[in-house]
Order: structure tokens, then C-alpha cells, then sequence
């Protein structure tokens, strides 16, 4: 049986992540914040949790949409970069007799 407890955990717990990739974003570093995962068992969500569930997926969405963005940024400076002939390697040449 589901509580509107642990539906007020689970969204606490998503926010906290949702925080997590904002400071993450700002930073330059998400590689450190992990995947969301669901506890199991909630079942159908409470009436009492719609209303924040919607605006944690919408704040979700924005983060998506502002990730994304820096993905493309970067893509671009990558096009851009001057392409560079691979490093001569060193030859050696016994004269030696």
C-alpha cells in the first residue's frame, strides 16, 4: 500500500537530484551526479502529490532543456577547433658502420 509519505519522500529525494544537476550544470561537472532511482513499491500516486510532482517534472524539463544546450555549445566549439596534422614522430637513423 502506498503512504503519501513515501510519495513525499520519493519527490524530496528527486528534488534533491533535480538541486544536485542545477549546481552540477553551473559548475561544468555532471559526471558526478547520479541516475534518480525510484524507490520501489510506491503505486499510484497520492492526489496530494500531483500538484508537486508536476512542477519537479517541469523544473526537470527546463534542466533538459539548459543540458542540452551546453551539449550543442560544446558540439559547435568542437566543430570549430582548427584541425591539427597528428605529431611527427621522432625517426632515428643508425649511421653507425
Amino acid at each position: 500500500m502506498t503512504t503519501p509519505l513515501a510519495w513525499a519522500a520519493a519527490l524530496d529525494a528527486y528534488e534533491t537530484r533535480l538541486n544536485a544537476v542545477r549546481d552540477a550544470l553551473a559548475s561544468g561537472d555532471l559526471a558526478g551526479v547520479p541516475p534518480f532511482l525510484p524507490p520501489d513499491g510506491l503505486g499510484t500516486m497520492p492526489s496530494v502529490a500531483v500538484e508537486r510532482a508536476v512542477a519537479l517534472l517541469e523544473r526537470s524539463r527546463e534542466l533538459e532543456r539548459l543540458v542540452d544546450r551546453a551539449l550543442s555549445v560544446v558540439a559547435d566549439k568542437l566543430e570549430q577547433r582548427p584541425t591539427q596534422p597528428a605529431p611527427r614522430r621522432a625517426s632515428r637513423l643508425d649511421v653507425t658502420v
